[in-house]
């Protein structure tokens, strides 16, 4: 990721922009996730919000809840390796003192991720699963005491791989944690995006999550407003769920209009009212004055790239109707050079289709 320039205090160019734009030309649009830091759980100061050390500019809920949400949840703490089973880590997780019961959560998490990891490899899964381990993790939860939410929060998304539903209704308990007990909002905010990832899948208790998410679009949490816009178009929509988005066309950080906007192209009919905010994410410029509000913000060219390239993936959605802006977009971008490539190669895709 670029740093900002210190000369001036603007976003760092790439030396060769150029190779970031062409990146993006013969492939479909970067997908965003949610990017940790290395130590999310440090003190934050006085003042600041909880994702100041998070990336979270446009957060799209990943189709599948394996591998990338483990291994995201598994950077919470530090992990060493550990030669104990699945089911011996499972025992200590819940009957270990309070150290070995925090190593034993993550390191259970890791070994489920390697498992998924090797099967999206066609490899052996390193790690033997117990029968009805499924149950076994559920009964654990129903175990825990005075660990938090975060306790269960690693429970309930392992056993959401061996059973989604109970995991999904799990996950949606955990939506309701009272933010003093959500340091950070980390609980709700990894409860929320796995209930989306299950969405996805056909999970239909994670849709009970809905009334809760719309609850979250109006937190005053910036991260929990963010994916909560993103996962609602993957609940049943209705019209009270196009209206919470539109509103959220309003909020005052951008990555949390700049998801609405994406999520109301998303729904079926696409909403129009998204399209002056998607015209714009087209340009660099709502990014440059985003980023000079907020530094930690948009500070890199191919992040701030593959967010123009969804804005006109989305308003492609529209169909002919957006056609002639489509045209503009193109045009305009043609005349940033090699840095608006990527926006010229996309807008053309589309016309294309």
């Amino acid at each position: 990721m670029n740093e900002p320039d210190p000369q001036n205090g603007g976003p760092e160019v790439p030396s060769d922009p150029s190779q970031d734009a062409t990146s993006h030309a013969a492939t479909e649009p970067k997908v965003e996730s949610v990017q940790i830091a290395d130590d999310p759980g440090g003190a934050l100061p006085e003042g600041e919000g909880p994702y100041k050390n998070m990336s979270l500019p446009l957060v799209i809920i990943p189709a599948v809840i394996v591998i990338t949400l483990l291994a995201i949840f598994a950077l919470f703490v530090s992990i060493s390796s550990s030669e104990a089973t699945l089911e011996e880590n499972l025992h200590e997780a819940v009957h270990g003192g309070k150290n070995e019961r925090k190593q034993a959560r993550f390191s259970l998490i890791r070994q489920l991720t390697a498992n998924l990891e090797a099967r999206a490899r066609g490899e052996e899964p390193p790690n033997e699963v117990p029968a009805d381990f499924g149950l076994a993790i559920e009964a654990a939860a129903s175990e825990l005491e005075d660990d938090g939410p975060e306790a269960k929060l690693a429970l309930a998304i392992a056993l959401a791989n061996f059973d989604p539903e109970r995991g999904a209704t799990m996950l949606t308990e955990l939506l309701k944690t009272l933010p003093e007990d959500d340091e950070a909002g980390r609980v709700r905010f990894f409860s929320l995006v796995n209930l989306g990832s299950l969405s996805i899948q056909g999970v239909e208790s994670a849709h009970g999550a809905k009334d809760l998410a719309l609850e979250l679009l109006s937190d005053e949490d910036v991260g929990l407003r963010t994916v909560a816009a993103s996962v609602l178009p993957h609940f049943v929509v209705d019209e009270t769920t196009r209206t919470s988005l539109l509103g959220a066309l309003d909020d005052q950080e951008l990555q949390v209009r700049a998801t609405a906007a994406l999520a109301l192209a998303s729904l079926t009919p696409p909403a129009p009212e998204a399209i002056p905010l998607l015209t714009d994410m087209t340009g660099e410029a709502i990014w440059i004055e985003a980023f000079n509000a907020s530094p930690g913000q948009f500070r890199s060219a191919p992040e701030r790239l593959s967010y123009r390239i969804q804005a006109v993936d989305a308003i492609a959605k529209y169909g002919e109707s957006t056609r002639e802006l489509l045209e503009q977009i193109v045009e305009q971008a043609e005349d940033e050079g090699a840095n608006g490539s990527g926006v010229v190669n996309a807008g053309r895709r589309a016309l294309d289709q």
